[in-house]
């Protein structure tokens, strides 16, 4: 199997939430403080899919602080 060179993503944003599977059901979510592989996974195949390559995230570097937030939220 061809092996490629490396190449960076640097992924940034407002607000995120990487939800774990325990509070996926309902009422409060609650979220990992670093992005999970599977989502850094989704990012990569998102800016670089072709059917014919195949992404692997090897390694995950934070460059900041990671800030976490509570918002409350109301039920209707």
């Amino acid at each position: 199997m061809f092996e490629s060179k490396d190449f960076f993503v640097r992924v940034k944003g407002g607000y995120a939430l990487f939800t774990t599977p325990a509070t996926k059901g309902g009422g409060e979510k609650a979220s990992y403080t670093t992005p999970t592989k599977q989502a850094l996974q989704g990012c990569v195949d998102s800016l670089y899919f072709k059917p014919t390559f195949h992404n692997v995230v090897t390694e995950v570097k934070v460059m900041k602080p990671i800030q976490t937030e509570v918002i409350g939220t109301r039920a209707l």
